[in-house]
Formats: structure tokens, C-alpha cells, sequence
């Protein structure tokens, strides 16, 4: 907050994992809370207030101390304009600090966003992340996530100011579902992007230029959805980009909503010699999809492997489209009670009803 307070939110297994795994950690440190609101009008105070700042560096030795970090990525997002000058100034005071306990600092910045002072940045910071992504997000129209003319046109011009080695660029692997008259976007992982195309029995295609996946439908209710999101073909485009300005190297966001198949060069070792031919074949989830409520289950399909069509040109794609689609196994579920449901047993035998009491006929057996 504007006070130099930091909430922290570290799951304690996963942070065990990855101290297990001699990883190099460095937790995200943003201004938002738990549940995704953004903290933005006490950024002013924050940066110009020696005191909170002092408070700020405090609080985040103490965290990155009792969490065995390695160091930190700060990720301060919807930065105005007239912060430009105070951020940069703050971010250096705060990157003194924790060098001089040895810590590793990489600083986040939007692609083609210049509240931000990318050459100061890049000066100060051990990296720079390249948010290169969210050409089109929630609130905003619907469009492609990171189009390949805006992201290669963006990239050239952020390495105007920092120098490749410094860079690296961040690949979006996610998506957004827009529905007509909805105020806001729902954020869609790459399986659950195919499943909504699959149900609707609609097409999934790169648009042109963009090469970043689209669908168009109609749910059960007449709502008009267009979907937009990333995927291996995407990322491989991204990935070969930043080979090609040699940048230090790439960053995910994020793990576990992206194409499954990108790992096949992503962070692999042999990613130079990869052949992107083998992306047309697309495995079937890992998970099981469930539908309905109820202990009593039915198995719908047993899944399905999908087929991705393509052209390249000069290594990168340049059209994709699914055909089919792949498919997790599904599963339905009936049989769910409603609440506060009482069972009752009549046994004529041992109990007497006297008519002139009670209407039996009105008396369900069961209820």
C-alpha cells in the first residue's frame, strides 16, 4: 500500500518444490492484492515518500529472507504517465537496496506502453521483462492477445532502448472469451478455449496477420462469443522472434493455461533444431471434464487427439487452423438431490391411519 506495507502470498508447498528443485526463485512482487484488484492511486505517495519506501524495502528483505528467494521480478502495472519519473527514481532506490544483500532484480514492462522509461529501466534492472502481450484484454474490445505484426513491430522498437542482452520476452499463453453485451472478458486457458470451440461445433483459425487463434459462436442462448488466445503456433512465432534479436531469453505468462505442446522447444535444449512440422499433431488433455451434478456417472467419449493444419514461411507460421480440434475425455453427472430433502417410510403393517384424519392419497411414499 501507500504506507510501504506488502502483503505476502506464497503457497508453502510450492515454494518447498522449488527450493527442492535448486530452481532459482524470484517471487512476482505486484501491485495487486489476493484477488486480482489493482492498486494504482497510492502508487504517487508510495513513490515520492521516503519513508514508506524505506518501509517497502524493509518488508521485502524480510519476505524474500524468510522465503530463500534468490531475488525478486517486480511487476508494477497501470503506471500513469506522470509517474514515469518517480517510478524510475523509487526503482532505483529500491534496487540499491537489494543489490547491496545480492539480490537479482528483473523489473516488468508492458509492450508499447511509454509511461514506462524502458532505456532507465534497462540501465538499473538485471533484466527487463517484455510484457509482450494483451494487445486486446478484458475491458477492451475483442481482439487478437498479442497479434504478430503489433508483437514484432513493438519488439523492434523496445530494443531501441534496451539492449537485447538484457531482455527478456515475455509470450503470452492464454486467452479471452468475449460475449455480447458482458462488461468484461472471461480469461480462458488453451483447453478450455478448444472445449468451448468443440461444443459449439465451430471452426478454430489464425486470423490474418495476427496468426493468433479465433473462434466465433453462438451459446444456447443466443449470445454472440468471440474468442481469442494464444497456443504453440503463437508462442513458436514469439519464440523464434526473440531468437532471431537474440535476447536473453523468454518468460511465460503463465504455467498451466498454456498449449501443452509449446514445451516441446520451450526451454528445451534442443530448441534450435526443432521442427515446428510436429505441432500438427495435438494430444488429447491430460484431464477429465465434468458435466452436471450427481453421484450417478456416464462416460460421453473417451476424448480424442487433435489435428492442426498449417503453413509456414521461413520458419515461422503464418495460418493454422484445428481440424478437429483435440478432446478430453467427459463425463456426465446426474442423479443430485435437491437440499433439505426428508425421506419418509409408511409400513401398513405396524402403523394405523385414520381416514377421517388424514388423506392419505395426498401422503406420497416418498418424498
Amino acid at each position: 500500500n501507500a504506507d510501504g506495507v506488502i502483503d505476502v502470498n506464497a503457497d508453502a508447498a510450492l515454494s518447498a518444490t522449488l527450493l527442492a528443485s535448486k530452481a532459482r526463485i524470484l517471487p512476482r512482487l505486484a501491485n495487486t492484492d489476493k484477488q486480482g484488484v489493482w492498486f494504482e492511486d497510492g502508487l504517487s505517495q508510495l513513490f515520492r515518500d521516503g519513508d514508506a519506501t524505506d518501509i517497502f524495502i524493509d518488508n521485502l528483505l524480510a519476505a524474500l529472507g524468510r522465503l530463500h528467494a534468490d531475488g525478486v521480478n517486480i511487476d508494477i502495472e497501470a503506471l500513469h504517465a506522470s509517474e514515469q519519473d518517480a517510478y524510475v527514481a523509487w526503482l532505483d532506490a529500491v534496487i540499491d537496496a537489494l543489490h547491496a544483500r545480492g539480490y537479482v532484480v528483473t523489473v516488468d514492462v508492458p509492450l508499447n506502453d511509454y509511461a514506462y522509461d524502458y532505456e532507465s529501466i534497462g540501465k538499473i534492472a538485471d533484466a527487463v521483462v517484455l510484457m509482450a502481450y494483451d494487445q486486446h484484454f478484458a475491458t477492451s474490445d475483442p481482439g487478437p492477445i498479442a497479434g504478430r505484426d503489433w508483437f514484432d513491430v513493438g519488439l523492434d522498437d523496445v530494443l531501441k532502448s534496451i539492449p537485447a542482452p538484457k531482455l527478456l520476452i515475455g509470450i503470452g499463453a492464454y486467452g479471452y472469451d468475449w460475449t455480447a453485451g458482458a462488461r468484461e472478458a472471461t480469461s480462458l486457458g488453451f483447453d478450455e478455449a478448444l472445449a468451448l470451440a468443440d461444443a459449439a461445433g465451430a471452426s478454430i483459425e489464425t486470423a490474418p496477420g495476427s496468426v493468433n487463434a479465433h473462434v466465433r459462436f453462438e451459446d444456447v442462448k443466443g449470445h454472440a462469443h468471440e474468442v481469442w488466445f494464444m497456443d504453440a503456433v503463437s508462442a513458436w512465432n514469439a519464440y523464434r522472434s526473440a531468437r532471431r534479436v537474440s535476447a536473453r531469453g523468454v518468460a511465460l505468462w503463465r504455467t498451466g493455461t498454456e498449449d501443452p505442446t509449446l514445451w516441446a522447444f520451450y526451454g528445451a535444449q534442443n530448441a534450435a533444431l526443432f521442427d515446428p512440422a510436429t505441432l500438427g499433431h495435438l494430444p488429447a488433455p491430460l484431464g477429465t471434464t465434468m458435466d452436471g451434478s450427481g453421484e450417478i456417472l456416464r462416460l460421453e467419449n473417451q476424448g480424442r487427439d487433435g489435428t492442426r493444419r498449417f503453413t509456414l514461411d521461413d520458419g515461422f507460421f503464418d495460418w493454422a487452423s484445428y481440424d478437429p480440434p483435440s478432446r478430453a475425455p467427459a463425463v456426465l453427472r446426474r442423479g443430485a438431490m435437491p437440499q433439505k430433502v426428508i425421506s419418509v417410510t409408511l409400513d401398513r403393517k405396524s402403523t394405523r391411519l385414520n381416514s377421517s384424519h388424514t388423506d392419505i392419497s395426498r401422503m406420497p411414499s416418498s418424498a
